[in-house]
């Protein structure tokens, strides 16, 4: 996770939770997990035009 996301959520957004009294659980983030990048990669190969492919 980028540091800001990660201080968004494990510092602020759990400290704002602990002090409503409300249950904090975060799940993992997606990053560079190898679906995720492999769908984002048909993506942009779906968008490219065939003379711009490489």
């Amino acid at each position: 996770d980028h540091l800001e996301v990660l201080y968004d959520l494990d510092i602020e957004a759990r400290a704002v939770a602990d002090e409503v009294g409300l249950a904090f659980g975060r799940t993992a983030s997606l990053n560079a997990e190898p679906t995720v990048m492999a769908a984002l990669a048909d993506l942009v190969v779906a968008a490219t035009p065939p003379e711009e492919a490489p």
